[in-house]
């Protein structure tokens, strides 16, 4: 929980920060202005784990560990070429993107094969075969693959449909990363009383709710009428994230704890990627046939693409309600 209210706390300040110097300065500001903040990291970083080592004697853990270059590799092949893929059908289709998506496939299949052999595999597939931690990782992944169309679709609503600036989309980014911090802590407290799946599962509802209430905002709605969503989005967002990781961590020996906390940022982070890519798409789809259809300009194609995204966490709360099994046990 601690962890994920400081995430939520470089949220809120990336949030207001970046709406006033966008307004200011312009898009390229964004990016520049990260520099500071990631060389300071980094040599915290450096002081920090200078001089570390795996540990020796214990269980399970050897000195002798060497990072799965194989499995990095193929997996990027993998992950790029699917995501390429999926923007190339949805702009002009053919042959090329049909053969990205093949090579795809192929390197999933690769990364599988690879994976299985490795000794210090990037994804230990055996993790898996522990419900609670299979749980934990596909849940994220779905709630996530829904809930990020907030973070690249929403702006376009609220500048296109609601006629907000930046800065008015900084302050919304912000609140919302607010709710976030404030709910991360409180969902750990309540993760050390209530089994972790049964919060995913609220956390994961919430999400659902507010994405299709943003889907139902009018045309004409306020600042404080968007931003009531985005607070209910980032509440389960912060309590979402804190219960995976507690299922996770209470379901796996710890000396892989470092090897199911990778699996669980590489579901999370898949989720990132793959919506940017799939609902864009979508998204462009329905524009263009409400266009063709001389239908509704954007307002509509908006709504069912956050519709749509708030159907994808629905099935991410049923995969969390399958980790229910067991909660009085381990309690």
């Amino acid at each position: 929980g601690a962890t994920a209210s400081a995430q939520a706390v470089g949220m809120v300040a990336s949030g207001f920060a970046g709406g006033l110097l966008v307004q200011a300065y312009g898009w390229p500001s964004i990016f520049l202005a990260r520099l500071p903040f990631l060389l300071v990291a980094f040599a915290l970083a450096l002081l920090v784990l200078r001089g570390r080592r795996i540990a020796a004697g214990v269980p399970g853990v050897t000195s002798d560990w060497r990072f799965d270059l194989a499995g990095a590799l193929v997996l990027v092949v993998a992950l790029g070429s699917l995501l390429l893929g999926l923007n190339l059908v949805a702009g002009a289709g053919g042959v090329l993107p049909a053969g990205l998506l093949v090579i795809a496939a192929g390197s999933a299949g690769a990364f599988v094969w690879v994976e299985r052999r490795a000794s210090w595999p990037i994804l230990d597939l055996a993790l898996f075969r522990r419900r609670p931690f299979a749980v934990a990782v596909g849940a994220l992944f779905l709630v996530t693959l829904g809930a990020f169309t907030i973070y690249f679709i929403f702006p376009f609503f609220v500048a296109d449909v609601l006629g907000h600036g930046a800065r008015s989309l900084g302050v919304l980014f912000g609140v919302q990363g607010l709710a976030m911090a404030i709910s991360s802590p409180l969902a750990g407290r309540v993760c050390d009383r209530v089994h972790p799946a049964r919060v995913m599962t609220a956390a994961g509802a919430s999400i659902a709710v507010a994405l299709m209430w943003i889907a139902g905002l009018p045309a004409d709605s306020g600042l404080a009428a968007a931003a009531l969503p985005l607070v209910l989005a980032g509440a389960g967002q912060g309590a979402m994230a804190t219960a995976a990781w507690t299922l996770v961590f209470n379901s796996v020996p710890g000396e892989r704890s470092g090897t199911a906390s990778g699996a669980l940022n590489l579901g999370r982070s898949m989720g990132v990627v793959l919506s940017v890519a799939l609902f864009s798409a979508i998204f462009a789809a329905r524009q263009e046939a409400h266009l063709a259809a001389a239908g509704p300009m954007p307002v509509e194609a908006f709504r069912e693409t956050f519709r749509l995204a708030a159907l994808v966490v629905v099935v991410g709360v049923g995969c969390t309600i399958l980790g229910w099994r067991g909660a009085a046990a381990a309690r």
